[in-house]
């Protein structure tokens, strides 16, 4: 308290000053329209300005949380999708009266991404505990991603579709002739198509989608557009690239995609296999 009175006593005239200061500025605005109008404007916009600023700060910070929802909330809205679009397997739900997707989607958050080796991962923040397991298909919002090859309790790593190993059961929409998409190691945005008979009508920007017979991706999901085509003379299929539709320099959350109906579908086919050994 002494220190505060010693303070006031040292400037006491500067602080008079300031006082004086103030009271004719106020004066100043009160009786002169013009000068009020322009104070008021001006603390309006300042006033504004560090709203609209805070505000901007507050939803930066917030922005983990808000992704983490809208990812989840597009993993529900692609389930409703993958149900429209597998009409067969809708048909068997409803009989059945139950109207959930035969697909479930898990939203992920992508922690590493190598795009530049020959064989390239993908780590993500779930495991075993939210009911990830090795052969999930990945999908991510602009279409096919890879495949869960080793699980532990919360993590996850993938191959993705840019793997010297991955081949993606395909479909070439147009004609909806069966092929496989493979990386060349090259280029993370393309891809090869093999196995595209040449009796077809290829064309640039035709779609190549998964073909959704190896229960690993839901049928019909984009794996990107051909780009550049190519026959010799004495060839059986096309030499084609497709340009991939997911961006693997941009992801940041990917949907680990769970077949439900996998174990009695897997029983059926090993019960088949093993009757015709």
């Amino acid at each position: 308290m002494q220190r505060l009175l010693q303070f006031l006593y040292q400037y006491r005239s500067f602080l008079f000053f300031l006082l004086l200061q103030g009271f004719s500025f106020w004066l100043l605005i009160q009786n002169n329209s013009y000068q009020g109008a322009k104070y008021f404007n001006s603390t309006n916009a300042f006033t504004a300005f560090l709203s609209q600023n805070s505000h901007g700060m507050a939803n930066f910070f917030d922005l983990p949380k808000q992704n983490q929802v809208l990812a989840e909330e597009n993993s529900v809205l692609r389930e409703k999708l993958n149900l429209l679009a597998n009409e067969k397997f809708a048909k068997q739900i409803l009989e059945k009266g139950n109207d959930s997707s035969v697909w479930e989607f898990i939203p992920a958050k992508v922690l590493n991404n190598s795009i530049f080796l020959h064989n390239n991962h993908i780590t993500v923040d779930k495991g075993s505990v939210h009911g990830v397991y090795k052969g999930m298909g990945v999908v991510g919002t602009s279409g096919a991603v890879g495949q869960v090859i080793a699980v532990t309790r919360n993590f996850s790593s993938i191959t993705s579709i840019l793997h010297g190993s991955s081949l993606v059961s395909s479909t070439h929409k147009p004609s909806n002739s069966l092929c496989t998409t493979a990386w060349d190691g090259k280029d993370p945005q393309y891809a090869n198509i093999r196995y595209l008979p040449r009796h077809l009508t290829l064309l640039r920007g035709d779609t190549i989608m998964t073909s959704g017979y190896n229960s690993i991706y839901p049928a019909v999901t984009m794996i990107g557009t051909i780009d550049r085509i190519s026959i010799a003379e004495d060839d059986t299929f096309y030499n084609a690239q497709v340009k991939l539709s997911t961006a693997y320099y941009e992801l940041s959350y990917v949907y680990l995609a769970n077949f439900k109906m996998k174990n009695q579908k897997d029983s059926l086919e090993n019960s088949q296999q093993l009757r015709y050994e």
